[in-house]
């Protein structure tokens, strides 16, 4: 028999308490929909149900010199390698007895179907986050929905991202910096210089700078200042003008230095997708026991393909 909220929950069928309090995390923003790409649940084209590829096609080569009277130079694009999302399943159930549902003084239980969908949506932001919890290494972490390698494998931030047609690319310093108003500057310059996979210029403008929520402060002082942070001698701060945000985010592991300069979203490829948006159901008393049910379920796949369009560092 499933495990049960009985009687024995003492305090709820006791009179004289004046206030149950949850510890819910209702109010706290989903912060995952604000800088990741959240796909439908049939993302299109001919997507399966159980999963889904992306496949990378590095574009034409650049225009070469043709001497009079000689034949044109003929190119083809070059179909490169897939990345798989596959789906897992996250559920949560509740089982009251009939005596608990006859005994609450307090209405406690009936509170517990909001409490499954808080749960619900903490895990998809949990699970949304995995990308960037081990954007770092391109394996240790994968499974349970969650594909840790991008296309060839890679990690999403890296030194040495292999182009298709030829060289590499680094979306990190060699050298990991803390944030600051160098580290930032390197981070833009990187996203501005990066090619696309025939090595041409594909020039990345970044909007947002998240931060776990103990580099806030520094965060605004870089971005927020008028002048030059951290120096007496009038400098103008040279990121004032450049239209980036910052973002808090409580799902980056607490005491981390690890930092992130984006592009806006739809511009980089770090994905969600809810194959099954949550689902909750109650069940109706069990015939033996009197008992009632209550579920909530959904199925959900994250990773990224190609790494462009994000920067970030470990810190120092």
């Amino acid at each position: 028999m499933a495990r049960a909220i009985t009687t024995a929950f003492t305090n709820s069928i006791a009179p004289g308490l004046r206030k149950v309090f949850f510890s819910s995390i209702k109010g706290i923003p989903q912060e995952a929909r604000q800088i990741l790409n959240f796909l439908p649940e049939k993302p299109g084209g001919q997507a399966g149900r159980n999963y889904f590829d992306d496949l990378r096609v590095a574009s034409l080569s650049t225009f070469g010199p043709k001497a009079e009277g000689t034949a044109v130079t003929y190119d083809v694009p070059v179909e490169d390698v897939t990345v798989r999302y596959s789906t897992y399943t996250f559920a949560l159930a509740v089982r009251l007895t009939m005596e608990m549902k006859e005994d609450d003084l307090y209405g406690t239980m009936s509170k517990l179907s909001g409490e499954l969908a808080s749960s619900a949506m903490h895990q998809i932001e949990v699970q949304g986050h995995r990308p960037l919890n081990n954007a770092f290494s391109a394996s240790g972490s994968a499974g349970q929905g969650f594909t840790q390698g991008g296309f060839n494998s890679e990690a999403l931030i890296a030194t040495s991202h292999a182009l298709v047609r030829g060289g590499t690319y680094a979306n990190r310093a060699s050298t990991d910096l803390d944030l600051s108003v160098t580290a930032l500057t390197a981070a833009i310059d990187s996203l501005e210089g990066t090619p696309n996979e025939s090595g041409m210029p594909m020039p990345i403008r970044p909007s947002l700078l998240l931060v776990p929520y103990q580099l806030k402060w520094i965060a605004k002082e870089i971005l927020d200042s008028e002048l030059k942070p951290y120096t007496g001698d009038n400098e103008v701060n040279p990121l004032g003008g450049e239209g980036i945000k910052y973002m808090c985010s409580h799902y980056i592991p607490v005491g981390n230095g690890t930092w992130f300069l984006m592009s806006p979203k739809a511009k980089h490829d770090i994905n969600v997708w809810i194959r099954k948006q949550p689902t909750f159901d109650v069940s109706g008393e069990d015939f033996d026991t009197g008992d009632s049910k209550m579920k909530g379920i959904f199925r959900i796949a994250v990773g990224h393909g190609d790494w462009r369009g994000i920067y970030g560092s470990q810190g120092a």
